[in-house]
């Protein structure tokens, strides 16, 4: 008797726990699921970069915009590439990181001359913690600003520098955003605003610019 009160013990906290398992672990995330596809599909699916209804990327993840007219994305420990992330595991004394600091710092002074070294921020120089992070500090869009403007009206020689730089200084400006409500830092979606560029260029020179 007693042992099969302990058998059917056992068994309800088994159906139990599979019952648990199903709700946390199914039926929760796939209505939260449906919820935000409701509520903002576009986040849902990784806010993804669409021009012309070819697909680019998602405004999620940093890519490597490397031509002078583009705003540069923060260093990627992983090249940007979307399969992993993470960064290496360096201490601050790391002759490894002092190394690899160095060579981003000098990086970004020699592609914005003029710019004082106190200006810059550490974030830029540095991996984010997955390598891929679309954000960038606000203060950098605009050290980058007079760089971007002047190769952009380089490339596009259809208006004036400072209608390319009043035009940059808006898309900066829409898509500044605080990173953590009232404490945070301003910051900006370097994804957003490169493939903004990027519009404006295929607009004169086609798709094929794109490719």
């Amino acid at each position: 008797m007693v042992k099969n009160q302990q058998v059917e013990t056992f068994l309800r906290i088994g159906a139990f726990v599979v019952l648990l398992l199903l709700v946390v672990g199914f039926v929760m995330p796939s209505v939260e699921s449906l919820i935000v596809l409701e509520i903002d599909k576009n986040a849902a699916d990784g806010n993804p970069v669409i021009i012309n209804g070819t697909l680019y990327g998602s405004e999620y993840l940093a890519e490597a915009f490397n031509q002078s007219f583009f705003f540069q994305s923060r260093p990627s420990a992983t090249d940007y590439n979307f399969s992993y992330s993470g960064v290496n595991n360096y201490t601050v004394d790391n002759a490894n990181f002092t190394n690899q600091t160095e060579m981003y710092l000098q990086e970004f002074m020699s592609q914005n001359p003029g710019v004082n070294v106190t200006q810059i921020p550490y974030t830029i120089i540095t991996f984010s913690g997955s390598g891929v992070d679309p954000d960038i500090p606000y203060s950098v869009a605009l050290i980058e600003l007079p760089r971007v403007a002047a190769a952009l009206f380089t490339l596009m020689n259809d208006h004036t520098y400072e209608y390319y730089n009043s035009t940059l200084q808006n898309l900066v400006t829409q898509n500044e955003a605080q990173n953590f409500f009232y404490f945070g830092s301003l910051i900006d979606n370097v994804i957003q605003v490169d493939f903004s560029i990027l519009q404006i260029i295929e607009q004169k020179y086609g798709s094929s610019f794109i490719a």
